[in-house]
């Protein structure tokens, strides 16, 4: 029932609101629904109950309603009206017939039923029927209403609008048996949900149903779910027979027995059913006021309606912009120059150019510039000059560096900020900043001095502070040409600019009016809105009825008798409208949520439809080919997870649970893990097959020599490392933990020898039980590379590829780069840690990796989960282990992880209906982690395509507007084609790669410059981590072999950081050249507009083939340069007591500092090479790209221009890619 209405309404604040709404309406003409509100106002002042049937004309409602008045009233064939309404209650014997535009008459029985039927069919004069019975069955105060009988969609509307519904309180929709489907029914109930009321359905002819065609209670379901797609919830559904009264289904007793209580209890739903109508009627006055406006400016909208729906969007923004732009041009060079200057004087200011190190060798200079100041004995002179020389040198060079790195860096990359911010980034302005260095004179530093000055702490301030301020006067006199040319050309582009937005400007006036008459429209309608809910919302209560509303009025009828004579009568209304009664539910039934086909699948359709639409068409031809080749793309659309982890956290255990079964064996030695990938079936690959790729000779042998390396072992090939392994298996006492490690793997090579050496480099097919076998037993695991299984379940069926790849404390130097592989290019990232194990080294050297690379991605594709969370003694214990794996990943330079803890043992016996002791934890990372797939990584692709759609019909509308152009226009258009394309090739062939290829250098070397700094920031840490108390103790071992360990895992760890460091650069670089190729296109695009702004094209998609990998930097260094470094250790007491371990770090600092510089420079080279050779390919493809997309552009152009294509055609095309 209704229960929208104010709990606190009265029938006094009932009858004020129709007052107040009354008064309104009449005030603004609406006498239709003003006499609506008086129908409403008579409804509540005779307390009257309306029950309405509606339906088809064949339902069978006329006998229903006989049944239900227990008279036989109506007759049983349908009334064939339009929109006659018949009333029908208890009380004095007589029919009334309402005309439309004549006195009402009033038949006393006996009267002619014949007659009044024959008035019911002409619906055009007829209004209403109302017929009243001494004999019927309905209580006081009740009516039922029987509506029209609907054959038409238009009929269904209107009926449900126009007629007297508003004033029924109960709707009951009868339908015959076998016309439940038809859409009639479905229309008609959907305009009386959205109307409020609560709609109750009645099968009738329920006695055709044959159940042995369809179960009933299959039928009763497929009526609620056809009647729930169009939005329709029925409040309850009666299957009914009339004419078998003892059939089984039959339910009219029921409803028979459903009235009679709504009958009984309808006193209390009447003021909330007259409120809703009341809402209705109100909401109908402001749709047609809002249809009347908009028909007044119909002008106003065509206007508005020639730009597309972004450009209307962005209209009054685009001229609000325009407008402050154009405010902004009267003194934006002046500005321009002091934005400019205020940029280099920060630079200026924040240049740190005399650090400590470089005011001690400005000391050392002034010390050599004392007169007391001597070398020597002998020929001091001579010897004191060149001291001084050397130390002006030394200084000089720091001075060199420091100017570079403080002061020309951050001002080139100012200067091509700038540049950018400007939309100036092109041609001779763009050299002269790519360009820029700053070259500072020796003499600086010598002219500074000043003569007969002492040194004194206060004298090398003031020497300091001159030679810093004489740097920063050389840059702002080397800056003074870049400037003149700069502040030039914003002179020009202001100009030019204003003239753009001065064009714009009066272009755009027209729109803004339209624009803003429209606004003023959407106001009036609001302001409106809210006065009828203001009305709507009041609680006075009634005081004054001034039209008289709820007075009994009289009324004049036409007394028509038996004889048919004619009597004017005047008399008050014979009868009292029946008390209103019960009020259906007018609850707005809110439509069902319309399936919606998922994102990503309506994309592809749409690139499908739009590619076939499309592909017709001149000049479209290649688009459309991409269009569908983007479609593929999409569709078939696979996603890759990393599974990262140390060995013992439990990630093969953790994988099955996102399987839901026992898919992965337990991990093995963490030297034969192989990389093992789990994927979706495909038609050639069945659920279970499994590929077993196993490792190339080579690297089988590389594998095979660094674990025979720990024990000063190496050999030639297979034969010989067999040998060698049998003869080291006859001793014993492999105390250490990296000799066990080691030497497991080489027993493991042992056993699988005669079985696997021979299948090195092939691929074997096999199934999920030797899969396991692959995975588990050391023997076979050592011998593979990787594994993939393609197994159905869940997660595979999302597209995604899970990766289970080898422990982050894996010593296999190719894992590190595999890993890094994964880390750059996968999807998503998973990394698990166990719950109760402190973060290792290699965790700790992972982690810092993610923290390196995690803000380059576009998206944060990483999830950390910490396993067996089920081993938490209590909340406050997960609470502090979850804190605690916060604080060491924000340590390591990861911010605001994505954590989950949880148990993959408690999961997996969920998925597989086991009892757990507590809740696995798993559903919150599995729903986070879903919609990272589903939507943030799809939301990605389908945007890209979408955007391509939005070309296309871009493209669409400027021929549509080239075809509808005049004759004279389209001639001058064709001349100047020709033209245009010798521009566009004469503009594309003076482009070349120089200016990106700088940039990248720059960028390059700029942070591989700091990369040193970062590692050698971290030389402590390794140096301590590699030589500690516990592996140089003096316990009997061999201390010198132990020494030697201690420093090739240090030089393992300190050249690995730099390796990652590198990697970590590439991930950069190639976001760099990502942003390159996006500013330069940009840019490019703004000069070919200048051709032809109507031309379009589509993002350019820069890729890089990641074939950079890094070797560990000091790797291939000779022993005998750490003699001196190492002669430090005499003994483990010594070693950590005294200052040894000092003199040993400080050595080590040494012999690697000018060798890291050697790594990087080299390693350097190698990178900007890479790049510069992706750049001027990617460049290629970029002209290659744009050329050919204006070609089309131009074809289609002509063709629009020629006739090539009709009008009718595109405006087809662009209808039918809008939907």
């Amino acid at each position: 029932m209704v229960k929208t209405a104010n709990p606190n309404e009265t029938i006094q604040t009932l009858k004020q609101k129709i007052v107040l709404l009354y008064e309104y309406f009449i005030e603004q003409n609406d006498t239709e629904n003003a006499e609506k509100v008086k129908q409403l106002a008579k409804k509540l002042a005779n307390r009257e109950y309306a029950i309405a049937f509606c339906g088809h004309f064949s339902a069978g409602k006329s006998t229903m309603i006989n049944r239900v008045v227990g008279e036989n009233l109506l007759p049983s064939s349908p009334i064939p009206t339009s929109a006659n309404l018949v009333k029908v209650k208890s009380g004095e014997d007589y029919a009334k017939v309402f005309f439309k535009n004549e006195k009402p008459r009033l038949y006393l029985a006996p009267y002619d039923y014949g007659l009044v039927k024959n008035y019911c069919k002409d619906g055009d004069k007829i209004e209403a029927i109302e017929i009243s019975n001494s004999d019927s069955q309905l209580p006081p105060n009740t009516v039922i209403m029987d509506t029209p009988g609907i054959d038409s969609a238009d009929d269904a509307h209107r009926i449900a609008t126009e007629s007297a519904i508003h004033l029924a309180d109960l709707i009951l929709y009868v339908m015959d048996y076998n016309h439940v489907q038809a859409e009639l029914n479905f229309l008609f109930t959907k305009e009386l949900t959205e109307a409020g009321k609560d709609v109750y359905l009645v099968v009738n002819q329920i006695d055709k149903h044959k159940d042995e065609e369809l179960a009933f209670i299959d039928f009763q379901q497929s009526v609620i779910d056809s009647f729930g797609s169009w939005g329709v919830r029925p409040a309850k559904i009666f299957y009914t027979s009339l004419k078998y009264k003892d059939h089984p289904l039959n339910q009219f007793q029921e409803l028979q027995q459903f009235i009679a209580d709504h009958l009984a209890a309808k006193d209390e739903y009447l003021l909330p059913s007259v409120f809703h109508s009341l809402k209705k009627i109100a909401a109908e006055h402001t749709e047609q006021t809002r249809k009347t406006e908009e028909d007044k400016l119909s002008s106003v909208f065509d206007t508005l309606n020639e730009l597309s729906d972004q450009e209307k969007t962005e209209l009054m923004e685009s001229y609000q912009k325009l407008t402050s732009e154009l405010a902004y041009l009267q003194d934006s060079t002046s500005q321009s120059e002091k934005e400019f200057d205020e940029g280099v004087n920060q630079i200026l200011k924040n240049a740190y150019l005399m650090p400590f190190q470089t005011r001690e060798l400005a000391e050392r200079y002034l010390e050599s510039c004392q007169p007391e100041f001597k070398v020597g004995f002998l020929f001091s002179k001579q010897k004191t000059l060149e001291e001084r020389n050397a130390r002006l040198k030394t200084f000089y060079e720091d001075i060199v560096d420091k100017t570079k790195s403080q002061l020309e860096w951050h001002l080139r990359e100012y200067l091509l900020k700038t540049l950018k911010e400007t939309k100036l980034n092109q041609g001779e302005l763009l050299g002269l900043a790519q360009s820029f260095s700053l070259t500072v004179p020796e003499t600086i530093l010598v002219n500074a001095v000043k003569p007969g000055a002492r040194l004194t702490g206060e004298s090398l301030l003031h020497y300091t502070e001159d030679v810093a301020n004489g740097v920063k006067k050389i840059a702002r006199d080397q800056l003074a040409d870049f400037k003149e040319n700069f502040m030039h050309a914003v002179s020009v582009q202001t100009a030019k600019l204003k003239t753009q937005y001065d064009k714009k400007y009066s272009e755009m006036e027209k729109y803004v009016d339209a624009l803003s008459a429209i606004q003023t429209y959407q106001q009036i309608i609001a302001g409106k809105t809210h006065h009828i809910n203001d009305l709507l919302n009041c609680s006075e209560e009634f005081n004054r009825d001034d039209h008289h509303l709820f007075d009994e009025e009289e009324e004049e009828y036409e007394l028509i008798k038996s004889d048919q004579q004619i009597t004017p009568i005047k008399r008050e209304k014979i009868e009292q409208a029946v008390k209103q009664n019960n009020n259906v539910d007018s609850t707005t039934v809110k439509p069902a949520a319309k399936h919606v086909e998922d994102h990503l699948k309506t994309t592809v359709a749409r690139l499908k439809h739009a590619s076939g639409l499309i592909s017709e068409l001149p000049g479209f031809q290649k688009l459309s080919a991409e269009l569908i080749e983007k479609a593929g793309r999409l569709e078939n659309k696979g996603f890759t997870v990393a599974l990262f982890g140390a060995f013992s956290a439990g990630k093969s255990s953790f994988a099955n649970a996102l399987m839901g079964d026992k898919v992965l064996p337990v991990s093995p030695n963490p030297t034969t893990a192989a990389i093992n990938k789990i994927k979706p079936v495909t038609p050639e690959h069945k659920h279970g097959t499994a590929l077993v790729k196993f490792k190339e000779s080579a690297v089988m042998l590389e594998d095979v020599n660094r674990s025979l390396k720990v024990f000063d072992l190496q050999a030639k090939d297979f034969q010989e490392a067999a040998k060698v392994i049998d003869e080291m298996m006859l001793e014993k006492g492999q105390a250490g933990v990296l000799e066990k490690t080691h030497f497991a793997f080489l027993k493991a090579f042992t056993k699988g020898y005669a079985s696997f050496v021979s299948k090195l480099g092939t691929i074997l097919e096999t199934d999920l039980n030797e899969f396991n076998e692959f995975v588990a037993l050391e023997e076979k695991s050592c011998y593979v590379e990787w594994i993939e299984l393609y197994y159905d379940c869940e997660l595979t069926r999302k597209g995604i590829t899970l990766v289970d790849t080898p422990g982050a404390d894996s010593i296999n130097a190719r894992h590190t780069g595999v890993a890094f592989d994964y880390i750059k290019n996968s999807d998503a990232i998973l990394f698990v840690t166990y719950y109760n194990h402190a973060f290792s080294k290699a965790d700790r050297e992972f982690l810092i990796q993610l923290g390196r690379v995690k803000e380059s991605f576009q998206l944060d594709k990483m999830f950390f989960i910490i396993n067996a969370i089920d081993l938490a003694e209590n909340d406050e214990e997960k609470e502090a282990v979850c804190d605690y794996v916060k604080e060491q990943l924000m340590k390591y330079g990861i911010r605001n992880p994505h954590l989950y803890p949880l148990s993959s043992l408690m999961a997996l016996r969920e998925k597989t209906n086991q009892a757990v002791a507590v809740p696995s934890g798993m559903g919150r990372f599995e729903q986070d982690f879903s919609a990272f797939i589903s939507n943030d990584l799809t939301q990605m692709a389908v945007s890209a395509a979408e955007k391509e759609v939005e070309r296309v019909q871009d493209v669409v509308n400027k021929l549509i507007q080239t075809a509808q152009e005049d004759r004279s226009i389209k001639e001058e258009k064709r001349l100047d084609i020709e033209r245009q394309k010798g521009a566009i090739s004469e503009l594309l062939a003076k482009q070349t790669a120089d200016t990106l290829n700088s940039r990248m250098v720059q960028e390059a070397e700029e942070l591989i410059y700091y990369i040193k700094q970062r590692v050698f920031f971290r030389f402590g840490d390794f140096f301590k981590e590699a030589f500690n108390p516990s592996t140089l103790r003096d316990d009997g071992r061999n201390l010198k072999k132990a020494l030697q360990s201690a420093l090739d895992e240090f030089l393992e760890s300190f050249g690995f950081d730099f390796t990652q460091e590198m990697r970590a650069t590439t991930v950069r670089l190639d976001r760099f050249a990502e942003k390159l190729f996006a500013e330069y296109q940009e840019a490019l695009i703004r000069h070919l507009h200048e051709i032809n702004h109507d031309l379009s094209f589509s993002r350019f998609e820069a890729h890089t083939n990641n074939e950079l990998d890094f070797p560990n930097a000091f790797s291939k260094i000779e022993s005998q340069v750490f003699t001196k470094a190492l002669s430090n250790f005499k003994n483990p007491k010594a070693f950590f007591e005294k200052d040894e371990k000092r003199f040993m770090s400080d050595e080590l600092n040494n012999i690697l500092n000018p060798l890291a510089d050697q790594y990087l420079q080299r390693e350097s080279e190698k990178v900007k090479q890479y790049y510069q050779d992706e750049i001027t390919n990617e460049f290629s493809r970029l002209l290659e790209q744009l050329k050919e997309q204006s070609d089309d552009f131009y074809l289609s152009l002509l063709a629009a221009l020629d006739g090539g294509v009709s009008l009718d055609r595109l405006v087809e095309i662009r209808g039918k890619l809008a939907h």
